[in-house]
């Protein structure tokens, strides 16, 4: 018998005695093509009631939950959704993105569109004049985007300003490239959206093609992930720092994607190396206790070995 069949029995036998009626036909479930083999909590090791004290917990303090997935052993033992969100309604998955965007790029630098982590930001962009060009924003590598260390006057200012402007402005890579610099790249940690953004217009550079399509292919496609919608910005670039939108059971074949060190079925999507290269501190040093990765939060010494997109 499985948790929802449990539930609907209980909640049945609870029912108030009276007259006997006719209840409707419960609606059928939804039917997903997704390829997630299912699991009852019990069958890897989960306390059925602790789920549900999780939900009352939810209900009693009133936290604005949308939806909850648990994968335990590659198996999806719980797809749950709040009123007024359900199974079939795509998420915004906001800043969850930077860490796609991350991924893209290792998937890139794997099939060798892309030479390394490295390679000068400026190399992309040849024919592009740049303003307060130093040896600072010329020593600007992949690898200080993919940190939030780039060095440049954004992701210090209140709100991500620097992303509103950039919005803004006519001409969205050129506007982040004639930034001024105001640190060493890879000397200070600064939360810059435009970075992910940048990676996103190198990507198009790199493949010919956008980031969306780049994913569909060689990501979204090989997971089973077909309901995607990623916003472009004037000039056809996918935002690389947010506004995707998946379903949440999509989301969870991404953690579980890095969970099997970027294996899936028999086959290996994303090399292991770039798993544990995007998946491990870089920086010490954020805003908080938690440390960064390649576009990856990284738990401190609370957690050891976790790391999160967010």
């Amino acid at each position: 018998m499985t948790l929802l069949q449990t539930v609907a029995m209980f909640w049945l036998v609870c029912l108030p005695m009276g007259p006997a009626r006719v209840l409707p036909e419960p609606a059928p479930p939804l039917q997903f093509n997704d390829d997630w083999q299912l699991a009852t909590p019990e069958e890897v090791g989960i306390d059925s009631a602790s789920l549900a004290e999780m939900f009352e917990f939810v209900r009693e303090r009133g936290i604005p939950v949308h939806s909850v997935q648990i994968v335990r052993h590659g198996r999806l033992v719980l797809d749950a959704y709040f009123y007024p969100y359900s199974a079939g309604m795509r998420h915004d998955v906001a800043s969850v993105t930077k860490s796609i965007t991350s991924t893209l790029i290792g998937l890139a630098l794997q099939k060798g569109l892309i030479r390394d982590v490295q390679q000068p930001v400026l190399s992309f962009f040849p024919n592009r004049s740049i303003a307060d060009l130093d040896a600072n924003k010329e020593k600007l590598a992949l690898e200080n985007l993919l940190t939030m260390q780039a060095g440049w006057d954004c992701g210090f200012e209140a709100k991500e300003a620097r992303l509103v402007e950039m919005r803004r402005s006519a001409d969205w890579l050129q506007f982040m490239l004639d930034l001024p610099m105001v640190a060493t790249p890879g000397t200070r940690f600064a939360y810059c959206s435009g970075n992910p953004h940048l990676l996103s217009i190198i990507l198009s550079q790199a493949t010919g093609t956008n980031a969306l399509a780049f994913a569909r292919r060689e990501l979204f496609e090989p997971l089973g992930i077909r309901q995607v919608v990623w916003p472009a910005d004037p000039r056809g670039n996918t935002h690389g720092w947010g506004d995707l939108q998946l379903h949440p059971r999509d989301m969870a074949k991404g953690g579980q994607l890095f969970l099997q060190r970027g294996r899936w079925g028999e086959r290996q999507m994303i090399s292991e190396t770039w798993i544990r290269a995007a998946t491990r501190a870089h920086v010490d040093r954020t805003t908080n206790r938690d440390r960064y990765g390649y576009l990856w939060w990284v738990k401190g010494e609370d957690y050891p070995g976790m790391f999160e997109a967010v």
